[in-house]
């Protein structure tokens, strides 16, 4: 335990009173992961406007696969951890494209609106046909307005 030792002439420094045990670090470490869990950035957008793209600069993860930008290449969603999976501070959520064909994102959105804590919307600078994109962002946004969108 950390504590400030006080004299006469006042506060003399920080010093520690004893050390924590490891046994108690493991289970304040675990307690604190079960009420704070790591937070998860949902990455969302049409397909091939980039969001494998920013999750493979960030993380460095080779899994992200990055399409060639006219054919979906994340064929479903997926987690990576940041730095690490063993202590992660974020996750990244790849997810599939909107506007790919024969996929109704409805079912995803609803699940991952539940789990995500932020979002990065991705679009392509010239894309000017974001209308569905809005469509779905809109909707998500009510259900969440408190989550921050970048």
């Amino acid at each position: 335990m950390l504590c400030l030792t006080q004299t006469r002439a006042g506060f003399s420094g920080w010093r520690f009173k004893s050390l924590p045990k490891e046994q108690e670090y493991d289970t304040e470490l675990a307690t604190l992961r079960r009420q704070a869990p790591v937070p998860v950035l949902w990455l969302f957008g049409k397909t091939g406007s980039g969001k494998s793209s920013v999750i493979r600069y960030l993380t460095g993860a080779e899994e992200a696969t990055i399409g060639e930008g006219f054919r979906p290449h994340t064929q479903f969603s997926r987690l990576f951890d940041f730095p690490d999976s063993e202590q992660p501070l974020l996750r990244f959520l790849d997810t599939r494209g909107l506007g790919e064909v024969n996929y109704d994102p409805s079912e995803d959105i609803n699940e991952f609106g539940k789990t995500s804590q932020l979002m990065l919307v991705t679009v392509r600078a010239t894309d000017h046909s974001l209308d569905k994109l809005l469509v779905h962002l809109r909707s998500i946004r009510d259900a969440a307005p408190e989550r921050p969108v970048i």
